[in-house]
């Protein structure tokens, strides 16, 4: 991702443009993503490794929306296998990112804390937003392979994690309170991951340098698969006042507000939000999606 001429604060807000309008966006492109780096690809941050993950979800919508108006087999299989091939890259990340910090996070018990169950603590204010860009991304995959291919969706994940925990050059040891790749295969849980990380940002919004945007939009697609939930959409509200800059987000008063965002409706990882008719040579593909007001 290009830094200088482009910040990352930047290319957040493009990638968030595209994601919005479902329209794929130019840093995409492999000169946006590796260009700046080829020199020297160590000098490249975990944060911008996910954006250029993240850059291709905006296509990914297009791709879906133009299935959703009219079938295309071919363009369906293509979509599966771009969301497999990034999953697979997002995997790979977050494996290497468990190895190097082995102890970013753990739990404890706080009586401050507005969400159910025990608080997640990180090392790094920088560690709390590659987690929650981290399960950003996720959402975006997993809520996509729901639709595309609900039926062999948990195979997807499961087979995506042990093939890429099979690139670690390192003996790993299962440590701390974030899940790991293969572990979840529905938004609730990952959206919970979001909101727990984000208590811990809010806290220390003081010492954060990251762009705002690694606040609001991975707060926002967790409010877009939790806010049905009483306890969790209160918890959500509470913890977005605790700062002049989140607080009125969820009603809707920023211009990057909740409303902004419609994820797929599959909460449980149970329910399929692909439906297929066949008669006889033809499919229908029907796709329901969740609009938030």
């Amino acid at each position: 991702m290009v830094v200088t001429g482009l910040s990352l604060a930047k290319a957040i807000i493009e990638v968030t443009t595209g994601l919005i309008s479902r329209r794929r966006c130019f840093l995409e492109q492999a000169q946006w993503r590796t260009a700046p780096w080829a020199l020297d690809p160590s000098a490249q941050s975990g944060q911008s490794r996910l954006v250029n993950i993240l850059v291709f979800m905006p296509g990914f919508l297009e791709d879906h929306s133009r299935l959703v108006q009219e079938y295309d087999f071919v363009l369906h299989q293509d979509l599966l296998q771009s969301l497999q091939f990034q999953l697979k890259q997002l995997f790979e990340w977050r494996w290497h990112w468990q190895m190097e910090y082995l102890c970013a996070a753990w739990e404890e018990e706080n009586d401050r804390d507005v969400f159910p169950g025990r608080a997640i603590r990180f090392a790094t204010t920088s560690q709390a937003a590659e987690t929650m860009i981290y399960n950003t991304v996720l959402i975006w995959i997993l809520g996509l392979l729901w639709k595309v291919d609900p039926s062999n969706t948990s195979s997807i994940v499961l087979d995506a994690a042990r093939h890429t925990q099979g690139t670690l050059s390192g003996r790993y040891t299962r440590h701390g309170p974030l899940h790991l790749p293969g572990e979840v295969v529905n938004l609730h849980d990952v959206a919970v991951e979001i909101c727990r990380a984000f208590d811990f940002q809010i806290r220390n919004t003081v010492n954060n340098s990251a762009s705002i945007l690694f606040f609001l939009m991975p707060i926002g697609l967790a409010w877009s698969v939790l806010g049905h939930e009483e306890e969790w959409a209160k918890a959500i509200n509470e913890s977005l006042s605790k700062s002049h800059v989140t607080s009125g987000y969820q009603t809707g008063q920023n211009v990057f507000g909740f409303g902004s965002y419609a994820v797929p409706n599959v909460i449980n990882g149970q329910e399929s939000a692909t439906l297929w008719l066949s008669h006889s040579e033809k499919s229908v593909y029907l796709v329901e999606t969740t609009e938030l007001d």
